[in-house]
């Protein structure tokens, strides 16, 4: 499937489930790609890739820090994603649609809990302002 073809199927779903953004189904497909090179789980001949709900919910919190920093909650929210079980309905969606595979063992509850966006991304967001900042000027 092309890229257009993906972009039309993603525009049917957002007017089926206008809940989500079409940025949030893009999103996904970043991460799980994030997933699958750091997981090193690339397709090989005959063999079908897979990714866990865990694995990719961390794949998600890692390229939300790195795009959108301490917004990324904001980002989320915008998309009408509040949690990460948010997620795992944009994936079943997506998977129900053929846009992705699952296998029988994969469940909702793989993205039950996963972590709270206000502690993963406001909380404990690191802020790396260089100490120079703060010290030019001021004659240190």
């Amino acid at each position: 499937m092309d890229r257009r073809e993906v972009e039309e199927k993603v525009a049917l779903l957002c007017q089926r489930f206008p809940r989500f953004d079409a940025q949030a189904y893009f999103f996904l497909f970043e991460a799980l790609d994030h997933s699958i090179v750091t997981l090193g789980k690339a397709q090989q001949e005959g063999i079908e890739r897979h990714v866990t709900g865990g694995e990719l919910l961390r794949s998600i919190r890692v390229v939300a820090q790195k795009q959108f920093g301490w917004l990324a909650k904001t980002v989320f929210n915008t998309w009408g994603v509040e949690k990460t079980e948010d997620f795992g309905q944009i994936v079943f969606i997506m998977v129900e649609e053929k846009l992705l595979h699952k296998q029988d063992n994969d469940s909702m509850d793989d993205f039950t809990g996963g972590y709270d966006f206000s502690e993963a991304f406001e909380d404990e967001y690191d802020f790396d302002i260089p100490w120079d900042t703060f010290t030019k000027g001021l004659g240190a």
